[in-house]
């Protein structure tokens, strides 16, 4: 549960800014209960576009890129540690 509220908050608060610009500056609504509406209606709507045609994907790609082997291991050499003087 607490997964779902970080990941929701964190994709508002990427979002709402361009929201802002969107509506009072693209679209210069002057009214504020009319803007402060369709900022909150473009940010949900930006925030589930962007969750689930950008994020959930390329977070899949990441977790499949992670439990795929990477090679053979690699043997380091000993290295003598010397203690004292």
């Amino acid at each position: 549960m607490a997964e779902k509220i970080a990941l929701y908050s964190y994709g508002t608060y990427l979002l709402y800014v361009f929201s802002l610009y969107l509506v009072f500056m693209v679209y210069r609504t002057n009214n504020l209960a009319l803007g402060s509406s369709l900022c909150f209606g473009a940010t949900i709507m930006a925030f589930f576009l962007t969750c689930h045609f950008l994020e959930s994907p390329l977070i899949d790609l990441g977790r499949r890129l992670i439990s795929r082997p990477s090679g053979r291991p690699v043997a380091l050499p000993a290295q003598e540690i010397s203690v004292g003087s």
